[in-house]
């Protein structure tokens, strides 16, 4: 057990660092500004649509109701 701890702390460290160089590489050329700029855009669309699904479903529930309510 103590040495499968060990393995995975050591593989945990690794890629760590591997990821820290990559970020460093990323963020020296200027495309991880662009990457999280794409992630961002993706992310406040998807928000976007889900918002705009939730109000159009609320209305759709609420004519329901008023339809129900009048016969």
């Amino acid at each position: 057990m103590n040495k499968f701890i060990l393995w995975l702390l050591i593989l945990i460290v690794s890629t760590l660092d591997v990821s820290a160089q990559a970020a460093d590489h990323y963020s020296s050329s200027g495309k991880l500004l662009a990457v999280i700029l794409c992630v961002s855009v993706i992310l406040i669309g998807i928000a976007l649509f889900l918002f705009s699904m939730e109000r159009r479903i609320s209305k759709m529930e609420q004519s329901l109701e008023d339809e129900a309510s009048t016969h």
